[in-house]
């Protein structure tokens, strides 16, 4: 009987967390909203959907699905570009500094 009187006041407590998830109005409205431009970062929607829905979720493929739904594609970024071309690279940085020199 004590156990069932403990969880009752648990269960009646007047503390609410954030929501979840947004409705169906607030993930239009973001969706829209992540069609107004076509380059994103992920933080933007995460400071969005916290300060303007009070929604923060926990896994980031949450925020991913919105995207996905907006019809926006995502890539990791990463340090480096796997693909570059070390001499290219250089021939373009003194070609620059070249232009620099000239025209600054």
């Amino acid at each position: 009987m004590i156990w069932i009187v403990i969880f009752d006041s648990v269960t009646s407590c007047s503390h609410k967390g954030r929501k979840s998830y947004l409705t169906t109005q607030q993930r239009e409205e973001v969706l829209s909203w992540l069609q107004t431009k076509e380059c994103w970062e992920l933080g933007e929607l995460e400071y969005k959907l916290a300060f303007e829905y009070d929604v923060t979720y926990e896994s980031k493929r949450s925020y991913y699905d919105l995207f996905d739904a907006a019809g926006i594609s995502w890539k990791k970024t990463t340090s480096l570009n796997p693909k570059a071309d070390e001499e290219a690279v250089a021939a373009k940085k003194k070609e620059i500094e070249t232009l620099l020199a000239v025209f600054g």
